[in-house]
């Protein structure tokens, strides 16, 4: 008797690894199947790899501005449809989507590399910029905590902050006309002026040069620091795959 009943046990704990076994080798199978499933996320920009929180961030910048372009390609196009849709080059919309928010990484981190080679900043990576307003609401807090004045936003986020960072390297770079492209002649600048008509004043008068001379020099400025950032984001080595990054972009929306 006692015999039968240690054999019944023991086939009950066999029945049970092997039970658990079999389960545990569905759930690999599954996880791995789903894994598999999953769009690959892999993507570099001169060696410096983007995150999937990056990129996605990126993403919701360029959306609105890509919609509104595919929009105006085909008008009967739906918000259902707007992504999926083929477009004039043979590419659907959330493959163009994909290629527009490379380009804006391109251009972001051209930005933050030449703002850290001027020593605006320490550290250009995603991640820094994140540490920088994670500090710089952190002050604002502070500041609101004992009733001091703050300017501006109470707390920015992750968007609002890195538009006022790209907007800050701007008016640094172009404020300093030691830097590249910076520094004018007065030849140059005759020459932009009289490009066009510059307008003053609430009659809407023409202005002499004299009276222009700032917002020339203002415009002059702007208009190479974009040029130049826009020729580093052009050489810009991007390694990643592009139809993978496109699933990925559609997976997001």
């Amino acid at each position: 008797m006692k015999k039968n009943r240690k054999q019944h046990l023991l086939l009950a704990v066999l029945l049970v690894v092997v039970i658990g076994v079999v389960c545990g080798g569905i759930r690999m199978v599954q996880s791995r199947k789903a894994a598999e499933s999953e769009p690959a996320f892999s993507l570099t920009i001169s060696g410096v790899p983007i995150s999937e929180e990056e990129y996605v961030q990126c993403m919701k910048r360029v959306r609105y501005d890509t919609k509104m372009e595919l929009k105006g390609q085909k008008k009967d196009i739906t918000e259902d449809t707007v992504w999926t849709e083929t477009y004039a080059d043979g590419q659907t919309g959330y493959e163009i989507l994909a290629e527009r928010t490379v380009e804006q990484l391109k251009y972001i981190h051209a930005v933050y590399d030449l703002a850290k080679e001027k020593g605006y900043i320490q550290d250009a990576t995603f991640t820094g910029m994140k540490h920088r307003m994670e500090q710089e609401n952190m002050q604002r807090s502070e500041k609101v905590a004992r009733g001091e004045a703050v300017y501006g936003l109470k707390e920015y986020t992750l968007d609002l902050y890195q538009e006022y960072e790209l907007s800050m390297i701007e008016e640094a770079y172009i404020l300093d006309e030691t830097n590249e492209g910076m520094g004018l002649t007065e030849e140059e600048i005759e020459a932009y002026y009289n490009t066009r008509d510059w307008i003053v004043g609430e009659d809407a008068r023409k202005a002499d040069l004299s009276e222009a001379r700032a917002a020339v020099i203002d415009e002059m400025r702007r208009n190479r620091y974009k040029e130049l950032t826009e020729q580093k984001a052009a050489v810009a080595e991007v390694d990643g795959d592009m139809d993978q990054l496109s699933q990925f972009t559609l997976k997001q929306l």
